[in-house]
Protein backbone atom coordinates (compact mmCIF):
# COMPACT_ATOMS: atom_id res chain seq x y z
CA UNK A 1 0.00 0.00 0.00
CA UNK A 2 1.43 3.46 -1.10
CA UNK A 3 1.27 6.28 1.66
CA UNK A 4 0.16 9.83 0.92
CA UNK A 5 2.80 11.73 0.84
CA UNK A 6 1.73 15.54 1.66
CA UNK A 7 2.91 18.24 -0.97
CA UNK A 8 4.97 21.27 0.21
CA UNK A 9 4.20 24.29 -2.06
CA UNK A 10 7.66 26.73 -2.70
CA UNK A 11 6.43 29.41 -0.48
CA UNK A 12 5.82 27.18 2.76
CA UNK A 13 9.46 25.80 2.20
CA UNK A 14 10.68 29.25 2.08
CA UNK A 15 9.31 30.29 5.00
CA UNK A 16 10.34 27.40 6.71
CA UNK A 17 14.02 27.26 6.13
CA UNK A 18 14.31 30.77 5.77
CA UNK A 19 15.79 31.52 2.07
CA UNK A 20 14.17 33.06 -1.11
CA UNK A 21 12.83 31.55 -4.02
CA UNK A 22 15.66 32.91 -5.92
CA UNK A 23 18.10 30.66 -3.36
CA UNK A 24 15.96 27.58 -3.88
CA UNK A 25 15.84 27.82 -7.69
CA UNK A 26 19.83 28.35 -6.81
CA UNK A 27 20.27 25.00 -4.75
CA UNK A 28 17.74 23.16 -7.81
CA UNK A 29 20.41 24.50 -10.26
CA UNK A 30 23.09 22.87 -8.61
CA UNK A 31 21.41 19.52 -7.48
CA UNK A 32 21.78 20.75 -4.16
CA UNK A 33 17.88 20.64 -3.12
CA UNK A 34 15.11 17.92 -4.29
CA UNK A 35 13.56 18.25 -7.89
CA UNK A 36 10.08 19.30 -7.66
CA UNK A 37 6.80 17.39 -8.38
CA UNK A 38 4.43 19.06 -11.01
CA UNK A 39 1.06 20.00 -9.60
CA UNK A 40 -0.74 21.93 -12.24
CA UNK A 41 0.33 23.75 -15.13
CA UNK A 42 2.21 26.51 -13.74
CA UNK A 43 2.46 25.03 -9.70
CA UNK A 44 5.21 23.06 -8.51
CA UNK A 45 5.38 21.42 -5.36
CA UNK A 46 7.95 19.39 -3.12
CA UNK A 47 6.96 15.78 -1.58
CA UNK A 48 7.31 16.35 2.24
CA UNK A 49 9.35 13.24 2.81
CA UNK A 50 11.71 14.77 -0.32
CA UNK A 51 11.99 17.53 1.72
CA UNK A 52 12.55 15.66 5.24
CA UNK A 53 15.08 13.82 4.04
CA UNK A 54 16.95 16.41 2.29
CA UNK A 55 16.29 18.39 5.74
CA UNK A 56 18.29 15.56 8.02
CA UNK A 57 21.09 15.06 5.04
CA UNK A 58 21.98 18.58 5.65
CA UNK A 59 24.50 20.11 8.63
CA UNK A 60 22.99 21.90 11.21
CA UNK A 61 22.74 25.67 10.05
CA UNK A 62 21.03 28.10 11.21
CA UNK A 63 18.27 28.03 8.85
CA UNK A 64 17.79 23.92 9.66
CA UNK A 65 17.46 25.09 13.22
CA UNK A 66 15.23 27.62 13.26
CA UNK A 67 13.25 25.22 11.04
CA UNK A 68 13.26 22.52 12.80
CA UNK A 69 12.67 24.30 16.05
CA UNK A 70 9.31 25.75 14.68
CA UNK A 71 7.85 22.60 13.84
CA UNK A 72 8.23 21.39 18.11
Amino acid sequence: MLSQDRIISEKEICASIGVCRGTLNNWRKAGTFPNPVRIGARNIGWRQSAFTDWMQSRPATRHIRRAQNAAY
